[in-house]
């Protein structure tokens, strides 16, 4: 719930560590990114006050660059969804709906050994794979997609 702070995140992460949990799932940290209370909305504010739109990153920055941290040196397994900005083309008579890019800070797909686009259908298309378990294939994930990563993780 609101404010979507990164310090809710990671604390919900070291949360779940504690627990002896194995697995983390964060769905969504575009809220964290776009959401209220999230960095933009940060440094929106901290721009207001200083005039300076460029400047006022120097704070949220470091701050960013915690809550991707926690989620990378986690001690256990993180999953994150983020959402998709959507555009609209229209493609053979119909008006077709197109999954375009996280809605997150740029670049933050990199941050993550997997990453798939889900489509309307709830088709998985693997735009980053540094597993190679799923290079060119458009899949409806299940639990044997879990049980790949997880053989994956274990044989690294």
């Amino acid at each position: 719930s609101p404010p979507f702070e990164a310090n809710k995140y990671i604390q919900a992460i070291k949360m779940a560590e504690d627990a002896g949990l194995e697995v983390v799932i964060l769905d969504s940290i575009t809220h964290a990114w776009a959401g209220e209370g999230g960095f933009l909305e940060k440094q929106g504010r901290i721009a207001d006050k200083s005039g300076n739109s460029w400047s006022a990153w120097r704070t949220v920055t470091p701050e960013h660059n915690r809550f991707i941290d926690a989620m990378l040196q986690s001690k256990i397994h993180v999953i994150a969804t983020m959402r998709s900005k959507t555009e609209h083309v229209y493609e053979g008579g119909k008006v077709k709906k197109l999954g375009m890019a996280p809605v997150a800070r740029e670049g933050m797909e990199y941050e993550f050994s997997v990453v798939f686009d889900m489509d309307q259908n709830h088709n998985a298309t693997p735009t980053k794979d540094r597993t190679s378990l799923f290079d060119g294939k458009i899949f409806k994930p299940a639990s044997d997609t879990g049980r790949m990563l997880l053989g994956w993780l274990e044989a690294v």
